[in-house]
């Protein structure tokens, strides 16, 4: 199943939400755009065809907001696999599995 934040307003109350079934209220339409726009929460990964391991403070970075988005977490990931081994296009898989 593939995540995707949206979401919705019901009077007062603003909820983002996923069909993984993560929910977070938030006051404002803002709030809960920039909520989803974060979601799901990246997990430590590996390149399963290179062995290339992000390095930990790109998770950092995301975690204090620095990379305001998913998406600019997941371009972020590309770049530096990119320049670890342009050969091919990175074949993540969560470390642990």
């Amino acid at each position: 199943m593939t995540c995707y934040g949206r979401v919705e307003a019901d009077g007062r109350l603003v909820t983002a939400f996923c069909n993984c079934g993560w929910t977070e209220e938030h006051g404002s339409w803002e709030a809960a755009q920039r909520a989803a726009s974060r979601h799901p929460a990246p997990k430590p990964v590996m390149c399963a065809t290179c062995g290339y391991e992000p390095p930990p403070a790109v998770f950092e970075d995301f975690e204090r907001g620095v990379l305001a988005t998913r998406e600019d977490f997941d371009d972020r990931l590309t770049a530096l696999h990119m320049a670890f081994d342009g050969a091919h296009y990175a074949n993540w898989w969560e470390v642990g599995e």
